[in-house]
């Protein structure tokens, strides 16, 4: 176990989101000897004005707090490229079965190195899960041109379609959406990020109901075909799927 230091029981090596609201005892600037250690106060002040773009709690920054009082400064776009490069990895290797040396390699950078963000392998792939599943829907959210909110249940479900589509495209996300559909320990974000694009509201009629849920397992039928290489459609016989799905969610279609 990591030696502790300061009362606020973060250790050396621990990662505590700065310039974010809810961490404890921390007032979003580490551990509480690297927080009152005067000669810390400019890189807090540079981890406080880094941009946060993501993480689970989308921190302005990370600290690593290290043995004598020293921090690493983690940005998330490190984060970003170490995902990234995991699903390059999982693309060329058509599967999610990766090892923290392959996305090291690909991110060149160290295992250690990669390690100080990811410490485990299980760490990874939670990671992996999450931005997976952000880029699907950030497929999504661009396809349906407006805010989640404004869009309807038959909107959301095209625009699932219409991710789907590009099915050999988005290979790397479909193995992360397999891999987590079989350990429950993983589909935790690809179910929070998600969800909501499906959910169907209980007053639509019974009909309509079953018209966007047919679309929606049409594409998913599809996206498994170009993502797997497994019979996928001919070109003639794609085209008309396509256009079956978009006229079952067609605007009116789900009133």
């Amino acid at each position: 176990m990591p030696s502790r230091h300061g009362s606020s029981g973060v250790g050396y090596g621990d990662r505590v989101p700065t310039g974010g609201a809810g961490v404890a005892g921390t007032s979003g600037v580490g551990c509480r000897r690297c927080r009152d250690d005067p000669s810390l106060r400019p890189a807090r002040a540079g981890l406080r004005g880094a941009a946060g773009t993501g993480g689970e709690s989308s921190p302005s920054a990370w600290l690593l707090c290290r043995p004598e009082g020293k921090v690493t400064r983690v940005r998330p776009s490190q984060r970003t490229a170490i995902l990234e490069a995991a699903m390059t990895v999982i693309s060329a290797e058509e599967g999610a079965n990766i090892t923290l040396d392959a996305v090291a390699r690909q991110a060149g950078m160290t295992k250690p190195g990669l390690m100080y963000h990811f410490p485990t392998r299980d760490a990874l792939l939670l990671a992996i899960v999450d931005h997976a599943a952000g880029r699907v829907e950030d497929a999504m959210l661009a396809a349906i041109g407006m805010p989640f909110e404004q869009a309807s249940p038959a909107t959301r479900i095209r625009a699932y379609a219409r991710m789907a589509y590009q099915g050999e495209a988005c290979r790397a996300e479909y193995a992360v959406a397999a891999e987590a559909a079989y350990r429950p320990a993983l589909s935790g974000p690809w179910i929070r990020r998600l969800a909501r694009w499906f959910d169907l509201p209980p007053d639509l009629p019974p009909a309509v109901r079953a018209r966007l849920t047919l679309a929606r397992l049409a594409a998913d039928g599809l996206w498994c075909a170009f993502a797997t290489g497994l019979f996928p459609p001919d070109t003639q016989d794609h085209v008309a799927l396509v256009a079956l799905i978009e006229d079952l969610t067609a605007e009116g279609g789900d009133s």
